[in-house]
């Protein structure tokens, strides 16, 4: 699981992608579902994006796939 990091980047009006923006090849960017909630939290309490789109990344440093299932 990706931990919180607390630090986020604003994207404008397009895809984050890795590298030259080649949808084919290119990886999108992601973010933590933690840092994700901090940024929807300070868009509330900001509104510095009404009537716009946006979106936000993070750091993915450790991201570990982990099981989504439970063994007993």
């Amino acid at each position: 699981m990706v931990e919180r990091t607390g630090e986020y980047v604003e994207h404008d009006d397009h895809i984050p992608l890795s590298g030259k923006g080649d949808l084919m090849k290119d990886k999108l960017l992601g973010i933590s579902i933690a840092d994700f909630a901090i940024a929807i939290v300070d868009e509330a309490e900001t509104e510095k994006h009404v009537f716009q789109h946006w979106t936000v990344t993070g750091s993915l440093e450790d991201d570990t796939p982990t099981p989504s299932y439970l063994t007993i």
